[in-house]
Parts: C-alpha cells; sequence; structure tokens
C-alpha cells in the first residue's frame, strides 16, 4: 500500500477532491475507484479503504488487487486469509503490478 500511496502523491492525487474522486469511482472508473482507496487510507478511513480496493481490484486494477492481497496476507483491518491473498496477488502479476 505504501508504494501506491507515494505514487499518489507524486502525481498529484491531492488536487483531487474526495467528492470528485467519489462521484468518478461510482460511475464504474477503476482508477478513481483505487485512488479513492488511497485516499481512505491516508484518513485511516480502512471499511472504505477496503471497499474501494475490492472495487477496482474486481474490475482488474493490478496495484489494487496487489493491495488487496496484502490486507489479506497481514490481516490489515480485515479477516487473514492466505487463500484470499495469494490470489488477488498472483493476478496482480500478469496485469503489471511488478511486486506480486
Amino acid at each position: 500500500m505504501v508504494r501506491g500511496i507515494n505514487e499518489g502523491v507524486k502525481y498529484g492525487l491531492a488536487k483531487y477532491s474526495l467528492r470528485h474522486l467519489e462521484k468518478k469511482a461510482e460511475q464504474g472508473d477503476i482508477q478513481a475507484q483505487y485512488d479513492l482507496a488511497l485516499k481512505y487510507f491516508v484518513r485511516q478511513k480502512w471499511d472504505k479503504n477496503h471497499y474501494w480496493l475490492k472495487k477496482a481490484a474486481e474490475q482488474g486494477h493490478a496495484d489494487a488487487r496487489y493491495s488487496l492481497g496484502n490486507l489479506y496476507l497481514t490481516g490489515n483491518d480485515v479477516q487473514e486469509d492466505i487463500i484470499k491473498a495469494l490470489e488477488y496477488m498472483k493476478n496482480a502479476a500478469p496485469r503489471g503490478n511488478i511486486n506480486a
């Protein structure tokens, strides 16, 4: 997750308002869903972070899949589930996540 947050800051994620991202995410914008998850991570809103990570991951966002896999692997704010963790992380690599 840290990698994603650093990228978000680097590429100007801070300039997008929460309301703007929520609107785009609700419309199905996969990148907005991931960016919104990062914003909620920074704000320590774990349930919303997990919700939007899962939405983006289900649509195939590689970094969301990797981040969600990490959550399940460590049990951070979700019930630890090694099988789910490996499934998400395994599917992140062919979609472009270099850490998977």
